[in-house]
């Protein structure tokens, strides 16, 4: 699970307190969801299926607006949006 921020989105402030905070859901198992935080605002660099970008590029790739969830399984990406999102 991709969770995509910036430190100025009061959103994902939001996210992070009411959601990720909650009881229940932080007692989920990291074998079943491992989350991973991408702040979209950062230029260094990450790589995804062989391929380099920097944080900025590869949240852009994905039309991200804020906050968004990316959930990737197998060959599939489910995207969940609270912003806009582009329509692919």
């Amino acid at each position: 699970m991709l969770d995509v921020y910036t430190d100025w989105c009061g959103w994902c402030k939001k996210l992070d307190r009411d959601v990720y905070g909650d009881d229940q859901v932080s007692q989920i198992p990291e074998r079943e969801v491992r989350r991973v935080k991408l702040n979209a605002e950062d230029a260094s660099n990450i790589t995804y299926k062989n391929k380099t970008y920097s944080k900025i590029d590869f949240a852009k790739s994905f039309g991200v607006r804020l906050p968004t969830i990316i959930f990737f399984e197998s060959n599939v990406m489910h995207q969940l949006c609270w912003g806009l999102c582009r329509r692919r």
